[in-house]
């Protein structure tokens, strides 16, 4: 057994450089439930927070549902009886027990005497996590996804307790997802956001509370001093400003003393890049750097705060202009900078190898480090994105080279298309040393049964081939693989995607449902079928429509057929209403009405990206009162003089009649790299798209959309947009 060191949040130990869950034999084993009986009793504190208590329930239903055995409640202990003593206790405070080593989450389950089992943390949360690691070791719980229909409880009459002592601690001290659906879920799975690491500057400096007497701590804008948005987007703080500091120090120091409990404060940089400071060089993602501007700053607060709250933590994002270390200062010991990538990129040579170079990189530079992940799946791409293996190896690497932090972006779906991913992620984030094949193997019996088993893991082997094997090919992976994230509003990762996939997914699934036994696993399997049977709308589609053309004759209803014919009104070099213009702040390119180079000899629209945001769009809206089967939408686009690794093409979006947008995954477009288009040359382009369903009138807007473009002039002709129901049968 490895010797271990734990970073305690609470406590005062520097640096997390390994964890484990270890085992403690010791001869006999203790009868909890026997004969579908027990005479236990838990006890627990008089005060405890609520998640202990929602622990605490969760373990008396489990119990009772897998041996129909009802556990009293008491707070106080007696002797002569089982009892299970939950948390600090009067019975537990007395053996003066050593758990400083547990940091935060980490946690022991110790058998003191025959008739004494004890559950306890290193802080409350630490507690909760040991009573759900009781409910999986010894009851056989398992919490597979979110929902009643994703908990696995096993029908028994007796559990049996080896008398062995626990300790665990997770490899990773911070572990968070960003998504819908799963809040009690992500609980059971143990995780716990121990370090802030989110924009936060905005909020540190909010200009209402600050402008009026220190304007000199903002940027100019537009060449003059003036107080800037709340939210962040176009600006950052002056962070050699006089007294900046002594500010950030005073208000970080007011924010600890009115929340003591909270262990950490985010540092993070504004969603931007927009330092008004100069810059010497370029970094390792091309933007501008200011590591050493700003990290020379944070050490200075850091110090600052840590006279009064020596044992707190800071996180921030190693993001955009700070996505390297600074070159010639050392971060703070209690700095937790995470480095922001989309690490799918692993599955090529080079978004692996950067990876590694830039975490060893950092790992000099700062003790502790993070990972931001984007592990997006199914409410942003149309089909399920898993790759656990390689998920395994990351991970594992990063716990190797001082990665103790992980927030990933994920947003499931409701439907939960991608089975196991997250629950296999967070088992990782906990103990890298997982054998994944047999959590993935055990997944799927207890999720559906042995018979149904085999086809459900051969259906996500399917698409965790695609996305290993296949994806990698694609231009549109290649044009992402080390950038922050991969867009996945761009469908270029259906690339390689056919019908005969689909048809052996739709194969396996219907084995699953086939071979499901109980009710329980019939339910699951019908679940993941439901899951199937969205993909398969939302894409089968797209595959059958695949290099099909549609005569504007055949449109039903045709909404605009539109080359853009001179017309004495249209004869300025504004964009005629009702099309209009847009780009990310503070992006200068120009939107114009372009007299000379339509296609055809006619007038065009057009837009030159000298000074562009990161995207552009040229738009039009439609309002559907009764939306047809299918749109299509048809234009000619030409590129001149655009940089390389632009991206363009063309989309269909929609949104509610109040403006609000319709789920990402719902919008269909064609983007190709702007090298793949030839220079001064006319290209056509055609997209389809299925409105949602259900939603009632919509709005459908149709855009030409040019991404990171930095230079050049895009221009789109000959626009044809209208009902498309006669495609599929062609």
């Amino acid at each position: 057994m490895r010797q271990i060191c734990m970073l305690n949040l609470i406590g005062f130990v520097a640096l997390v450089i390994g964890c484990a869950s270890s085992v403690r034999a010791v001869e006999g084993t203790i009868g909890l439930v026997v004969d579908g009986k027990s005479s236990a009793v838990i006890v627990t504190p008089e005060q405890m927070p609520n998640d202990v208590k929602l622990a605490v329930d969760e373990l008396l239903a489990d119990i009772a549902k897998s041996t129909g055995a009802m556990l009293a409640v008491e707070q106080t202990s007696s002797p002569g009886r089982l009892e299970i003593h939950i948390g600090q206790t009067p019975y537990v405070k007395s053996l003066k027990l050593s758990l400083d080593d547990l940091g935060v989450d980490g946690f022991r389950i110790l058998f003191p005497a025959a008739d004494r089992i004890i559950l306890v943390g290193g802080s409350p949360t630490g507690t909760e996590f040991a009573v759900y690691d009781f409910l999986e070791r010894y009851v056989g719980v398992r919490w597979l996804f979110p929902g009643d229909i994703g908990t696995y409880i096993p029908k028994v009459d007796q559990i049996m307790l080896p008398v062995q002592e626990i300790t665990s601690r997770p490899a990773y001290i911070s572990r968070v997802i960003s998504t819908y659906h799963a809040e009690r879920w992500l609980h059971q799975q143990r995780q716990h956001w121990t370090i802030q690491q989110h924009h936060n500057l905005n909020k540190l400096f909010a200009p209402d509370k600050y402008y009026d007497q220190h304007p000199e701590f903002y940027p100019l804008i537009d060449g003059k001093r003036q107080k800037p948005d709340s939210e962040g987007y176009v600006w950052q703080p002056m962070l050699d400003a006089p007294g900046i500091v002594d500010a950030a120090v005073k208000s970080i120091d007011h924010y600890f003393d009115e929340n003591p409990s909270i262990t950490s404060f985010s540092l993070g940089v504004n969603d931007n890049n927009n330092f008004n400071h100069p810059a010497t060089y370029k970094n390792s993602v091309g933007q501008s750097d200011y590591s050493d501007y700003y990290f020379n700053f944070t050490n200075q607060v850091i110090e600052g705060v840590l006279k009064t709250h020596p044992d707190k933590w800071f996180g921030c994002l190693a993001y955009m202009g700070v996505t390297d270390p600074p070159r010639d200062i050392k971060v703070n010991g209690r700095m937790v900078p995470y480095i922001c990538i989309d690490r799918q990129g692993w599955a090529s040579d080079e978004g692996r190898t950067k990876d590694m170079q830039r975490t060893r990189n950092w790992h000099a530079a700062a003790p502790v480090i993070g990972w931001y992940d984007y592990i997006y799946g199914g409410d942003n791409y149309r089909i399920p994105r898993i790759y656990p293996h390689l998920m395994g190896q990351y991970i594992k690497f990063g716990s190797e080279n001082g990665v103790k932090a992980m927030y990933a972006e994920l947003y499931a779906s409701a439907e939960w298309i991608e089975g196991p991913k997250l629950y296999l992620f967070m088992k990782l984030l906990w103990d890298p040393t997982t054998d994944l094949d047999q959590t993935l193997s055990e997944w799927y019996r207890l999720a559906v049964g042995q018979k149904a088993a085999g086809p459900l893991a051969k259906y996500y082997q399917l698409w965790e081939d695609y996305w290993m094997k296949r994806v990698p090919r694609t231009d549109w992976f290649n044009q992402y693989v080390g950038q922050v994230y991969m867009d996945f509003d761009q469908l270029g990762y259906l690339d390689e995607l056919n019908l005969q996939d689909l048809e052996q997914a739709r194969q396996l699934m219907d084995q699953v449902v086939a071979l499901a036994d109980t009710p329980d696993h019939k339910a699951r399997a019908a679940f993941f079928d439901k899951g199937l049977r969205r993909v398969e709308d939302e894409v089968g589609y797209l595959l059958r429509l695949r290099g099909k053309m549609i005569a504007v004759k055949d449109h039903d209803p045709l909404l605009l057929e539109d080359s853009f014919k001179t017309t004495s009104t249209q004869l300025d070099e504004k964009i005629p209403q009702p099309w209009g213009g847009w780009q990310n702040s503070p992006g200068t390119g120009r939107f114009f009405w372009d007299h000379q180079h339509g296609h055809g000899d006619s007038q065009c629209l057009a837009f030159d990206a000298k000074g562009a945001g990161v995207g552009a769009v040229i738009y039009r809206d439609f309002k559907l009162d009764q939306p047809a089967e299918m749109y299509h939408m048809g234009t000619q686009v030409r590129v001149d003089g655009v940089n390389p690794d632009a991206y363009i093409g063309i989309e269909i979006r929609w949104s509610r009649p109040d403006g609000q947008y319709i789920p990402r995954r719902f919008t269909a477009n064609r983007f190709y790299s702007a090298k793949l288009y030839k220079d001064g040359q006319w290209t056509k382009l055609d997209v389809y798209a299925k409105p949602p369903p259900g939603q009632g009138p919509l709005s459908m807007s149709v855009r030409l959309s040019v991404v990171n473009s930095t230079h050049g002039i895009i221009r789109m002709d000959d626009v044809v947009v209208g009902g498309a129901n006669s495609v599929g049968q062609q």
